[in-house]
């Protein structure tokens, strides 16, 4: 390197810019690309800019500088051929690449130096699952890199070599194949590939990490075979310790149920679907070992399942352990209750929540599909980023939404980063705006804020282009339309009818949100709205019977909240679809139905969250009713969760406010409830309600502010402001 290419990249704004894209010169699975390269002296200040797509681990000299999992992030990486999905594509995305930067510092040495890099193919080359199409892009993994050595750069640019790993076969849906009896010792020279018409930027969200470990429980057992508990469901990986001899083999297969004849029941975990190797879809693990004592554990994927089976040399196996794996996401919250349904609700839902949190996204279930559906989870962000440190991960995901979003269109995928999958104009597409908002609400403003807006107003604009004499009737040529999902048979309503509620309920937050940037909103932008509404009007006269049409009417303000509130309380349980359930809980809570909300909550019968805990479920399910088909691991219907803080405990703040700006404390406890603690971590800082009964008429709520904060307690006549902390008594 010439003194003024040297020059060029210190003024650059990262030095992999100038790096090349370097690939096996085959189309193996899992290679190893390896730089070696010579310092004259020990580093004062060394930095490592790198990425690896799908997914890439690296050592320098040896030595492992990272725990983190599954990276770089995931997103739309590059164009792609759409030529064989399971519905036309015609969109153009924002294409970007993440890359990582680490201080490896005191990793290197005077003399001769190596950097390791070993490429999983992940979502690059994922080809096995194609229920949602041929959607890989690339047939092998590949990395960029870039050292920064006390000013001096050593680029990735073609003169590395690489050879094949001891994992065999790396499949993202399936599992891994490990043989240490595999050594491949020729080096062979990389190839370099074209830069992708991409943006690098630099890795944001929060990486996948090993978050704890379980042991598992024994519950079955043959001469061969033997099958385990883990006791909750579970993203996860197994380690599993072995002396077995040389060539000895052990097959791990994974699932959330047992079948009756105690073997595994795979079906909710992808078994109906069959791959491109003609195979079904079923997560599974296969070790072989070297005649030594060796642990073997996954690299570049991740199981989701409560029970799994080993087979193999069951005497030579010294350990099993489940390692739970999930983006590093902290539980900020806290509570306890006396009641079983609100407690099983919310840790199922953070169970669930967090099984689906990897390569910095949320997604639709941790096995099946993986996919970041905008419907799951836009209705799923408020109550996330209440209960968890999830702040990073959801400005990411903001990026991936708006990244996939027609450049020409404003169009709005219904997964991001986008893997194909169906949804609906209304509670997938809205998620542009109702991540955004509640990212808002819960965060205050935000850099993501200013740069979304005018992507909400493009989807606005192609919206508005879907309706006929103001509803929301289509999306893209060709695709999906869906209104609601998975409701109980008497809960089914129209699409045009549930797109144009979310709409327009879109396009209120939409203003809101503007107002809070201080940005001016359209006047066509309310006329649209006043629009859509009439036409609303008018649908509805022919669902105003059926429930949960009563529910979508009296959240968009064409309907009286007590008709629906009448009709759950007699009904006892939901029938709702995701969305629904999420509305409903709301609505009955924020209009004063707080005993009706709670008997929908802490029901036993079906259509309820205790139904699936009395049929085994720790996590929430994909359906009201299980019949062993649908993911046990969605967290679409715990999006209800966020009424225990908000309505409940009473942790809120006014209309108007934003990142806890202006906090409402006002609670809300169910007659049939007689306590109930917690606490969230709002931008603020953390507050702590408890509320205990002291007479059937009479409630005790001990408040804790943080420093310097104060908040508005407003319940059954009381109104008082106050700071620190301070106990009221409520009649109830």
């Amino acid at each position: 390197m010439n003194r003024s290419e040297n020059e060029n990249f210190k003024k650059a704004h990262t030095p992999i810019e100038y790096a090349q894209w370097i690939a096996p010169s085959l189309p193996v699975s899992v290679p190893v690309i390896e730089k070696i390269f010579k310092l004259k002296s020990n580093a004062e200040k060394a930095k490592l800019y790198i990425t690896g797509l799908g997914y890439f681990e690296f050592l320098i000299n040896g030595q492992k500088i990272t725990d983190e999992r599954l990276i770089p992030p995931a997103s739309d990486y590059f164009r792609r051929d759409f030529s064989e999905v399971t519905y036309p594509v015609s969109d153009s995305f924002t294409h970007r690449i993440y890359y990582h930067v680490y201080d490896i510092s005191t990793y290197l040495c005077e003399g001769e130096n190596s950097l390791e890099i070993t490429l999983g193919g992940g979502w690059l080359t994922q080809n096995e699952r194609i229920a949602e199409g041929r959607m890989h892009y690339s047939d092998r993994p590949m990395c960029l890199f870039a050292l920064n050595i006390d000013g001096t750069f050593i680029l990735s640019d073609g003169s590395e070599c690489w050879h094949e790993s001891k994992i065999r076969r790396s499949r993202l849906f399936i599992g891994e194949e490990i043989d240490l009896t595999f050594s491949d010792d020729v080096k062979k020279p990389v190839i370099t590939l074209k830069s992708p018409d991409s943006i690098l930027s630099e890795a944001t969200g929060i990486p996948d990490k090993i978050i704890r470990h379980i042991k598992p429980e024994l519950i079955s057992e043959t001469a061969d075979t033997k099958i385990y508990d883990v006791g909750e469901n579970v993203s996860a990986l197994v380690s599993l310790t072995t002396h077995a001899k040389y060539g000895e083999s052990y097959t791990l297969r994974f699932a959330e149920y047992l079948s009756p004849e105690n073997g595994l029941d795979f079906r909710s975990t992808g078994s109906p679907n069959i791959g491109t190797s003609g195979h079904e879809q079923i997560m599974s693990d296969l070790f072989v070992t070297d005649g030594k004592r060796r642990t073997f554990l996954p690299h570049f994927t991740w199981h989701a399942f409560r029970y799994f089976e080993v087979t193999g040399k069951l005497e030579d196996i010294e350990d099993i352990t489940v390692c739970v794996i999930h983006s590093d996401v902290k539980v900020t919250s806290e509570f306890n209750s006396d009641s079983e349904g609100l407690g099983f609700l919310y840790d199922a839902y953070i169970r669930t929540q967090l099984s689906n949190y990897h390569g910095s996204f949320p997604s639709d279930c941790p096995h099946r599909e993986r996919l970041g559906y905008t419907g799951d989870g836009q209705i799923c962000a408020r109550s996330a980023m209440i209960m968890l440190n999830s702040k990073e991960l959801y400005r990411k995901w903001i990026r991936d939404i708006l990244d996939c979003q027609d450049t020409e269109s404003g169009h709005v995928q219904h997964t991001a980063p986008f893997q194909g999958g169906g949804g609906g104009p209304g509670g997938w597409g809205s998620a542009i705006v109702t991540v955004p908002y509640a990212f808002a609400k819960e965060f205050g403003y935000d850099d993501i804020l200013n740069e979304a807006l005018p992507n909400i107003l493009r989807w606005i604009r192609f919206t508005e282009g879907c309706t006929e004499n103001g509803l929301v009737v289509r999306e893209s040529e060709g695709g999906w339309c869906l209104g609601d999902w998975f409701h109980l048979k008497e809960g089914a309503l129209p699409p045009p009818f549930v797109n144009t509620c979310w709409f327009i309920y879109a396009i209120r937050k939409f203003r809101e949100l503007a107002v809070f940037l201080g940005c001016q909103v359209d006047a066509h932008i309310c006329e649209l709205e006043n629009t859509c509404l009439e036409a609303l009007k008018k649908e509805y006269q022919a669902l105003k019977e059926i429930g949960s049409a009563m529910v979508y009417a009296a959240w968009i303000g064409i309907d009286s909240p007590a008709r629906a509130a009448e009709y759950y309380d007699k009904k006892g349980s939901f029938d709702t679809g995701f969305l629904g359930t999420d509305i409903l809980c709301e609505l009955l809570f924020d209009n004063g139905y707080v005993n009706t909300a709670y008997k929908l909550l802490s029901s036993e019968s079906l259509g309820s969250f205790l139904h699936m805990k009395r049929n085994g479920a720790t996590t929430i399910w994909e359906r009201w009713k299980s019949d062993k088909c649908g993911s046990a691991s969605h967290p679409m219907f715990g999006a209800c969760s966020r009424q225990i803080f908000q309505s409940v405990l009473g942790i809120d703040q006014e209309k108007d406010s934003f990142g806890y700006s202006s906090p409402v404390i006002s609670p809300k406890l169910p007659q049939k409830m007689n306590y109930a603690e917690g606490s969230v971590m709002t931008a603020e800082g953390k507050i702590s309600v408890s509320l205990s009964r002291i007479s059937p008429e009479r409630i005790k709520a001990d408040v804790v502010l943080p420093e310097n904060l104060t908040a508005l307690f407003r319940a059954n006549g009381i109104c008082e402001s106050f700071s620190g902390e301070k106990s009221f008594t409520i009649d109830n």
